[in-house]
Formats: C-alpha cells, sequence, structure tokens
C-alpha cells in the first residue's frame, strides 16, 4: 500500500475515533476516559511491540550508535502526540464532535509550517492554497 492509501486510512480511523471518543465522553467524565485510554494504549502498545520484536528481530539493532538519540526523539515526539489528547478530551466534552475534532486537526498547519522552515521541505502553490483555505475553514467553523 503506498503512502496515499496509508492517510486515507490514518484518516478514516482517526475520524471515527473522534466520533466514538465524543459518545464515551456522554457516558464518563473527561479524567475516567482518560484513565481508561492510558489502560488500553499500555495493553495495545504491549501487544504491538511484542509483534513488532518476534517479525521483526532481526531488523531490530538496539546496539545500534546513537540509538539514545534517536530514542529520546522518539520519545519526546510520543510525548507530544500524548500532551494533545488531554486538551483534546477536554474540547470534545465542551465543545461539538462536528466543531472541535475538525479544528483540533488544524494541528496539521504547525506540521507545515515546522517542515517549511525547519525541514527545509517545499510545497506546490496548490498546496499552500490547501493551507489558507484550511485556516480558512477552522475560523469559520469555530464560529
Amino acid at each position: 500500500m503506498n503512502w496515499w492509501l496509508w492517510s486515507i486510512l490514518s484518516v478514516l480511523i482517526w475520524g471515527l475515533w473522534g466520533f466514538l471518543a465524543k459518545l464515551a465522553l456522554q457516558q464518563v467524565k473527561w479524567q475516567m476516559m482518560m484513565l481508561i485510554a492510558c489502560v488500553t494504549y499500555v495493553v495495545l502498545y504491549a501487544i504491538l511491540a511484542v509483534a513488532l520484536f518476534v517479525t521483526s528481530r532481526p531488523a531490530l539493532q538496539f546496539s545500534a550508535p546513537g540509538l539514545g538519540g534517536r530514542a529520546l526523539l522518539v520519545a519526546i515526539a510520543t510525548a507530544a502526540g500524548f500532551g494533545g489528547v488531554v486538551p483534546f478530551y477536554l474540547a470534545l466534552d465542551q465543545g461539538k464532535a462536528a466543531i472541535v475534532v475538525p479544528l483540533t486537526a488544524g494541528y496539521s498547519v504547525i506540521t507545515v509550517l515546522l517542515a517549511l522552515f525547519v525541514l527545509g521541505e517545499a510545497l506546490r502553490p496548490t498546496q499552500y492554497v490547501a493551507v489558507v483555505l484550511f485556516i480558512a475553514a477552522a475560523i469559520l467553523a469555530s464560529r
């Protein structure tokens, strides 16, 4: 499967996540949501870690030079992703899913800006237009 199809699959799954999270928050408080989510993440990540270790063990190099710094970057990236979950659940608990989920998807604009200015990636003119339209849509949707 190519990157485009993986991207669409992510969008579909995350779209379902936002919807199901709103349904769940109608039944439990956000604190309970976080507690259950944390336990679920631990279980799912443990299963994934075992599966990756079993299927990819020859490709894993735990003693590679510089792994510590790379592992730290992975940990920081993971912590950044986790850091957005609590405010997301709080926003979803207090707001409408139809507004909160698309608005919080604006994190992609931050990624685009960092990719442009830090990684030196380039966008085509139509992609710049897409970013501007996304920002405009987020502003309009939040009113």
